[in-house]
């Protein structure tokens, strides 16, 4: 099949981008887009996923996620229920919804226009992570220079991974800690775009061979000695790359997904399934081999449940508008919580990490995006070019 035919056919099974979000986190379709209730319903399974500019259920994973997060910061190292020791995995769920998601806007750009223009892309993604990350540092790199304390020193100490976004590889000894993950992501936006741009769908090849290069580190087959203290080494790319491989799957495979994951009860079924290998024991902390393997596959499964139909038994739980409202400021919220919490148990005297004080940390970290969010976020994200 030649170029010009295999893009003319990408194009009447692909439709638009996935939509900006408008200030209060509603998708802004664009202009022509609707499509009639009656149309929509009489179209097929793949038509319906593939006329979907906005998957309804994942600002409720983005809110479980953010929570799992703020919840293993706030509570602290001992706690008596496996299940409860594991909200570190939230970053894992949101690394599973970058890979899918990013790599899904990308081909179905391509299925459009026929090429991916790299100078959108990293426009868009610019102005919603840079702005709020860099004024965060900036910031706190400035107050250094008048106010003590180990996030302030912290910060002068590795201002420059901080600025490189390569602390994940270089750890930063303040509340930027967190960072490692955020690293982790812009590496791979960096990477991946251009190398689908290049290779089409033959980029899965050298992405294959990355993740199982991952997989030698999560199985301790490379760097065993290495892995303590290196969140580089705590296999972060393989859920990102999962996600990346969930979007090939149904933008090519798309019947065969169906065929096994397409019934409205696939999305609780998974999600039990996960929720169980979630809760079963492990002597390492931070899980690694087939056990954390096990976690980022049905991750992925779960995920692609709930974007290959709208309906599935998830998705009035899932849409709630306090976790839909979670969701969309779950980004501030993840560079905020770590300074919630220094506030509330340098500032108020709070001493033990406890369920309380997630509950605080909860609410004020909530806050605190929200106000982030409405005014000085959303009228960046109004210059993101379509």
């Amino acid at each position: 099949m030649s170029t010009t035919t295999r893009r003319d056919s990408q194009r009447r099974f692909t439709s638009r981008l996935l939509p900006r979000r408008s200030a209060t986190g509603q998708p802004v379709m664009p202009a022509g887009s609707a499509t009639s209730s009656a149309e929509h319903q009489a179209a097929t399974p793949e038509e319906r996923f593939r006329s979907t500019s906005y998957f309804g259920s994942l600002d409720g994973v983005r809110a479980l996620a953010i929570i799992a997060v703020v919840w293993h910061h706030a509570t602290g190292p001992e706690r008596s229920v496996d299940l409860a020791e594991r909200g570190f995995l939230g970053v894992d769920m949101f690394f599973v919804l970058s890979g899918f998601l990013i790599t899904t806007i990308l081909l179905r750009e391509t299925g459009r226009t026929g090429d991916i223009s790299l100078r959108r892309f990293y426009a868009r993604r610019s102005l919603r992570i840079f702005p709020l990350y860099y004024g965060l540092v900036l910031a706190s790199f400035a107050a250094s220079y008048v106010m003590s304390g180990f996030h302030f020193e912290g910060v002068r100490e590795s201002i420059v991974p901080l600025l490189l976004y390569m602390v994940n590889w270089f750890p930063s000894a303040s509340l930027f800690f967190v960072a490692w993950s955020l690293a982790a992501e812009e590496q791979f936006y960096l990477v991946w775009p251009p190398l689908q741009k290049l290779l089409g769908a033959m980029a899965l090849i050298p992405l294959g061979l990355f993740l199982l290069a991952n997989q030698a580190v999560n199985f301790g087959f490379l760097f065993e000695a290495q892995r303590e203290g290196m969140d580089m080494l705590e296999i972060t790319f393989t859920p990102i790359c999962l996600g990346v491989f969930a979007a090939y799957l149904l933008n090519y495979r798309f019947e065969q997904v169906w065929s096994v994951l397409g019934h409205r009860l696939a999305a609780p079924l998974s999600g039990v399934a996960l929720l169980a290998l979630l809760t079963l024991p492990s002597d390492v902390t931070s899980l690694v081999g087939m056990h954390r393997l096990g976690i980022h596959m049905l991750m992925t499964t779960w995920l692609i449940t709930l974007v290959i139909r709208e309906d599935h038994m998830l998705a009035g739980f899932l849409k709630l508008p306090a976790l839909v409202r979670i969701g969309i400021v779950s980004y501030g919220m993840y560079l905020f919580h770590m300074f919630v919490i220094h506030v509330v148990v340098e500032m108020l005297g709070v001493l033990d990490l406890s369920v309380a004080l997630f509950v605080v940390v909860m609410i004020g970290t909530y806050v605190v995006s929200e106000i982030s969010f409405r005014l000085f976020e959303t009228p960046l994200l109004r210059l993101k070019p379509n």
